[in-house]
């Protein structure tokens, strides 16, 4: 047990900054890692007092007794903890998509609200290398790309959410041999052959982890800018063209939606979002919406389909700093300035703003739809209004788009970081 609290003293260097929230669910690993944590912050590093988080996902009849185990065990080692109940199956038969994407769809949206009522905060998981290993071979069978090697990263941003996992240089062997000390709960839908992951962990990873395969060695090969340098920061962006997509094949979509998605250093998409894309460009003017735990696809009966980064800066509210003689705008990891006449000022949209059209007035929603401008942005693209509340500008240049400009406008120009347009076959432009 002290070779594995030496690595994770030696990890937890890296943790990002605020209070750790470690996500519990009962099982071994997660129990292995809050009594870890517990070893350590009780030995006086100065670690922070960290909140337990536990989610009922009421897959099981007994997942009650899953939270009432993790609720007494967190109270044992002196630690708060924040328990919420979610349908799980509900919300998969709803939402349409698997179990699994259900099941981290609602962990997150829960976690980022408790992220927002603590106020500075990160969560803690316990995925370890061979959950790694087991990552990587869905992505490759789903079609992945080098971008699959890198799946699992040390730190990532899921749904707004910082995500730090310590104990990726950890063997589930060794998490096993451990956890031989500590009472757990099994979850049984971990051994349901009904999951691929399941599939894998049973039938392919032993195959190669005979043949000497070494998971924690692998993660490290293929995370070395990670470790402890920082983090790679990919695109955030992509457009693709609705005639890469319209008429195409199944196969095709996949392609270029795996294409996308390398782009993104996001791991590929599933079939069965391809199959969605499939089915809706069927139609003559069709419409597209899809989240997954990794993305945000989108499109209206006229915009290319656009794809974001779940953490894209593009779906977060620009940063405005008021200068002498204007403001600063930080949006999409892009800055500009502007200058700002009397009674103009910069704020971004909501619903009524309208602007000026000749002799009357339109709606911005309705000219934001006109121009194809994703609808998961319009709330937070910056804008330009007069002193009437009248829109003169939208600073659609954030999106690597032109401004728009209405009546009233002057013409001033945006000042700050050139847009750079990468282009490749199939995707029509990426920033």
């Amino acid at each position: 047990m002290r070779d594995l609290l030496d690595r994770l003293q030696q990890v937890l260097k890296f943790a990002p900054p605020g209070i750790p929230i470690l996500c519990v669910s009962g099982g071994q690993d997660s129990i292995l890692l809050l009594h870890a944590y517990r070893s350590l912050f009780e030995s006086g590093i100065g670690l922070p007092e960290p909140v337990v988080f536990h989610l009922d996902h009421r897959l099981r009849s007994d997942s009650g007794l899953d939270a009432d185990f993790v609720i007494r065990t967190a109270r044992e080692a002196g630690f708060s903890v924040y328990l919420e109940s979610r349908n799980v199956g509900e919300f998969s038969r709803r939402s349409k998509v698997s179990l699994e994407e259900a099941g981290r769809v609602l962990r997150y949206r829960t976690l980022a609200r408790l992220v927002d009522r603590i106020g500075s905060a990160y969560a803690v998981t316990a995925h370890h290398a061979d959950d790694y290993l087991e990552s990587v071979l869905i992505h490759l069978i789903r079609g992945g790309g080098a971008s699959a090697l890198s799946t699992l990263p040390l730190v990532a941003n899921i749904h707004g959410v910082t995500v730090f996992r310590p104990f990726l240089t950890v063997r589930k062997s060794e998490i096993e041999r451990y956890a031989t000390n500590h009472e757990f709960r099994e979850d049984s839908t971990n051994q349901s052959q009904e999951f691929l992951r399941n599939r894998i962990r049973a039938h392919i990873a032993p195959v190669l982890l005979g043949e000497g395969l070494d998971p924690v060695r692998l993660w490290q090969n293929f995370h070395a800018e990670l470790w402890p340098a920082g983090i790679r920061v990919p695109a955030h962006h992509v457009r693709v063209d609705r005639s890469l997509v319209c008429g195409a094949s199944l196969a095709d979509i996949k392609q270029q939606l795996d294409l996308a998605t390398r782009s993104l250093g996001i791991p590929p998409v599933s079939r069965s979002l391809a199959l969605s894309l499939y089915n809706a460009s069927r139609k003559e003017s069709f419409r597209f919406r899809f989240r997954t735990n990794e993305l945000q696809a989108w499109c209206d009966e006229r915009s290319p389909l656009h794809i974001f980064r779940s953490d894209s800066p593009l779906l977060s509210p620009p940063q405005m700093t008021p200068q002498v003689d204007g403001v600063s705008i930080l949006y999409g990891g892009k800055t500009r300035f502007i200058a700002l006449r009397t009674g103009e000022r910069a704020r971004m949209f909501e619903p009524g703003l309208r602007v000026r059209m000749g002799a009357g007035h339109k709606k911005l929603k309705k000219v934001f739809q006109e121009e194809g401008v994703p609808s998961p942005v319009r709330p937070f693209v910056p804008l330009l209004v007069d002193q009437a509340g009248f829109v003169i500008r939208a600073g659609l240049s954030f999106l690597g788009q032109k401004d728009l400009f209405f009546s009233g406008a002057q013409g001033k120009n945006w000042r700050g970081d050139p847009i750079v347009h990468i282009l490749c076959r199939a995707v029509s432009s990426l920033f």
